[in-house]
């Protein structure tokens, strides 16, 4: 073999592995390109729609708009490959991504900011989940929408709720209570998450905190549907919670009693009551002081 071929067949080896480090580079940096385009199509979605239905057309067109931009990203970074400083240039795809990025977790950041601000202490423990998933079209039947849902859950339902916009189900088993909620948009139903509520527990250290700081608390945690709801003029805006006393005339909130009053009783025999607001109108600016806890 002549000093000429060796040196071909060594730049043939040297082009492919550049080749082979070029297309792995490329893969790993479009996938990234790919999902981060996804995350914040999707997060800007549930910024910006007006109805779950917007959201989800938005969210789809997201989806197809991601897929637009990744071939034009990849075709972006052949471009930039043959020229003659690639790896100093393939810093300003590295760069997009990264912005890419910071513009979702800041979008998402907003909407736990919404979530945290509704997160108060008190004598009972309240834990929640909400989300809506942009394939999810609704349905046209809330009764076994309903059923879909809480078919599995144990317990009793002790209360429903059905207001003009929004519907809940409230299942007692032991010492908590497990509600889903359901909101209607466009003659359609939509499930957006659920609340429980744990009352009595050995574990939590219920006498370090007032009933008023405790009923607050409860109706706080109304505050963070806010972030998945789309909250117009004259939507309905339930709060709900619980107490081991009747609150039918010992608790107000804004001025106004409970609207329904529900008695729940445990195993052991003991008597709790749970509390509902159908309507507080705009729990997300509820204060301490608009509550008032005749009891104590």
């Amino acid at each position: 073999m002549t000093a000429k071929s060796k040196s071909q067949k060594l730049a043939e080896i040297t082009g492919r592995k550049r080749r082979g480090k070029h297309f792995v580079r490329r893969v790993v940096l479009g996938v990234l390109f790919f999902f981060g385009a996804i995350f914040c199509s999707i997060t800007a979605a549930g910024l910006l729609a007006s109805s779950f239905l917007v959201e989800n057309i938005m969210s789809l067109f997201g989806f197809v708009l991601a897929a637009v931009l990744l071939v034009l990203f990849e075709r972006w970074l052949v471009y930039l490959e043959k020229k003659a400083n690639p790896r100093r240039d393939i810093l300003l795809p590295v760069l997009l991504i990264i912005v890419v990025f910071v513009v979702t977790f800041t979008m998402m950041a907003h909407q736990l900011g919404k979530f945290s601000s509704a997160i108060v202490p008190g004598k009972n423990i309240n834990a929640s989940g909400y989300g809506h998933d942009f394939t999810d079209f609704g349905s046209n039947d809330l009764e076994k929408l309903i059923q879909e849902t809480c078919g599995e859950t144990e317990g009793i339902q002790v209360a429903q709720i059905d207001l003009k916009d929004y519907h809940e189900v409230f299942f007692h088993a032991d010492d908590e209570i497990i509600s889903y909620e359901f909101v209607e948009q466009n003659d359609r139903y939509f499930y957006i998450g659920t609340r429980k509520l744990v009352y009595g527990a050995d574990f939590y250290p219920i006498d370090s905190y007032s009933w008023q700081e405790t009923v607050f608390a409860d109706a706080s945690m109304s505050r963070i549907p806010h972030g998945i709801r789309f909250f117009k003029d004259g939507d309905s805006d339930p709060a709900w919670g619980v107490t081991d006393f009747n609150p039918g005339k010992a608790v107000q909130i804004k001025g106004r009693y409970p609207d329904q009053v529900i008695e729940l009783k445990t195993d052991s025999g003991a008597t709790n009551y749970l509390w509902i607001y159908n309507n507080l109108n705009n729990t997300a600016e509820l204060k301490m002081e608009d509550v008032n806890v005749l009891s104590e």
